[in-house]
């Protein structure tokens, strides 16, 4: 028997430029996206409040992991090249060090219908 559990998200986004060095296409020049970020949080139980984690809380962690790359050359802010896949990395290690007791997965989308998951979720 599987147990259900309870998934809850925010979303973000930032707006962030960043080129990718090694690649033979048109992303290798420097270019920008709107970068949408969802930060998803599991757990089979609610708190007293009948809730997972207050979205309140949720919401200052993403304002906390976005705020610091609106507006950068993200090739400047990370070691790796800074592919979606290594956003989304990047992004949950952030999150884990703020959430480290709770199942986490974030989400990154370069743009429509193209996203990342990374996470335990």
């Amino acid at each position: 028997m599987s147990t259900c559990s309870f998934v809850i998200s925010v979303e973000g986004h930032f707006d962030a430029a960043h080129f990718l060095p090694k690649h033979a296409g048109k992303c290798k020049n420097l270019h920008g996206h709107r970068w949408n970020v969802r930060l998803l949080v599991s757990s089979t139980k609610l708190n007293r409040y009948g809730m997972v984690l207050d979205f309140g809380r949720l919401k200052e962690i993403m304002a906390e992991l976005v705020g610091k790359l609106d507006h950068v050359c993200l090739n400047d802010k990370m070691r790796a090249d800074p592919t979606a896949e290594n956003i989304a990395k990047h992004l949950y290690k952030k999150a884990k060090k703020l959430l480290p007791n709770w199942p986490i997965s974030i989400v990154v989308a370069e743009s429509p219908g193209c996203e990342v998951k990374y996470g335990e979720i």
